[in-house]
């Protein structure tokens, strides 16, 4: 294999609430292989390169000139799949550079003076690809006339220090998939007044009492205004430090919430549940409130959940309140051909429908039916000697619809000779 470049990395572990991190000066610097210096690379088409073991290309440094520069997917016929910290590092003439998607691995930059496009003076715009990982450490550093990015909806990192010096950014938006946001990633963004920060990033920066560097925003603390949703990172760090922060409330009107079918129980029925938004179950009366309508009585009662606080919105939904199902308490065959049948009162029904049977899983041809609003009922014609089945539930009618109760426990009787 032909030796190559390998990331300088952070020896860091990033995680917001707590690490241990030395100062800028003291950081180490990974490099498994050779100096820049040392190395030999092949030059095509404004490029120096390498070839990695897979046959795949290193780009090293962007050594065209103009105004305007894209990285090639494939040089010499082979793909291009990393790039190195220096590939533009310090070139003071390019104004826009394109990077085509296709590529995986992006080399950090470090404090020595590398990051892909540091020290870029003159770059105005980036086009950056879809599938780009992350922004990889000092990678904007120093780019003082970008004014604004677009970053790539699947990053999932902002590296450390990235765009410290670029003194023109304003109003960056970080996508949704991005984890974390490393230390000193918008140090003297002096024109960086506002910054989106979604809920689903955890990592802001580090604690600051156990760090030398910790700040995301060092040098612009007390300038940019972080938007954000309640309860994330970004709104605790802002809480934690007093940063300015604006809290952009979330819309739950889609959140779908099941409820399942409710017996009566002659008393308001109040269904407990959840809502949770990226992992985070909001707090009743804090975060939404709740109002009934109709959920005492047998039929359908609905339920709106109205958002609060830090969120909007409603969701209306609707549940079922059925009877409750009878308790059969006395069956007996009083006289010959005669059974009698007597339960307690069920809550919310109008009337009882009994099924009894010669068969115990009750067969379309062995069972009979039949309906009553008592509390008792006296069943003839049965056979003598013969052993019947016996089950209740109770049912009400309400706005054309018929609500059945479940059914009672299967009772058994011997009819009288």
């Amino acid at each position: 294999m032909k030796k190559q470049i390998v990331s300088a990395a952070l020896a860091l572990s990033l995680v917001f609430g707590g690490a241990a991190m030395l100062p800028e000066g003291a950081l180490t610097v990974n490099d498994s292989s050779i100096t820049a210096s040392a190395a030999k690379y092949e030059t095509a088409d404004g490029y120096e390169y390498d070839l990695l073991d897979d046959g795949t290309v290193y780009l090293h440094k962007y050594v065209g000139g103009g105004l305007t520069a894209t990285v090639p997917t494939t040089l010499k016929g082979k793909k291009v799949t990393r790039l190195s910290n220096l590939l533009f590092n310090g070139n003071k003439d390019l104004t826009e550079i394109t990077i085509p998607s296709g590529i995986k691995v992006y080399d950090d930059g470090g404090p020595g003076g590398n990051g892909i496009f540091r020290g870029c003076s003159a770059l105005r715009k980036v086009n950056l690809p879809a599938d780009m990982p992350l922004i990889p450490s000092y990678c904007f550093a120093g780019c003082t006339t970008l004014s604004s990015i677009t970053l790539p909806a699947n990053i999932t990192e902002i590296g450390y220090a990235a765009f410290k010096g670029c003194t023109s950014l304003n109003n960056v938006t970080i996508p949704s998939k991005v984890e974390k946001i490393e230390p000193l990633a918008f140090e003297s963004c002096t024109s960086l007044t506002k910054i989106y920060i979604p809920m689903t990033c955890g990592n802001v920066g580090y604690e600051k009492s156990s760090l030398h560097e910790w700040d995301p925003f060092k040098g612009i603390e007390n300038t940019v205004t972080i938007t954000t949703e309640p309860y994330s990172a970004a709104a605790l760090y802002a809480n934690t430090y007093g940063r300015k922060c604006t809290i952009k409330k979330i819309d739950i009107s889609g959140i779908k919430l099941t409820l399942p079918v409710f017996t009566c129980t002659g008393k308001a029925i109040k269904p407990e549940f959840t809502i949770q938004v990226s992992g985070i179950t909001l707090k009743k009366g804090t975060d939404y409130t709740v109002k009934y309508t109709n959920n005492k009585n047998v039929g359908i009662a609905s339920i709106t959940v109205s958002g609060k606080g830090g969120f909007k919105g409603t969701i209306k939904k609707t549940f079922k309140i059925k009877p409750a199902k009878p308790v059969v308490s006395k069956l007996t065959s009083p006289k010959a051909k005669k059974l009698k049948v007597t339960y307690k009162k069920s809550a919310g029904a109008a009337k009882y429908e009994i099924k009894y049977s010669t068969s115990k899983k009750f067969s379309k041809k062995t069972t009979k039916t039949v309906t009553t609003s008592k509390l008792k009922k006296t069943i003839s014609g049965l056979k003598k000697g013969k052993t019947y089945y016996v089950k209740v539930r109770s049912f009400k009618k309400v706005s054309g619809k018929t609500y059945y109760s479940n059914y009672s426990k299967i009772k058994k009787v011997k009819i009288k000779k």
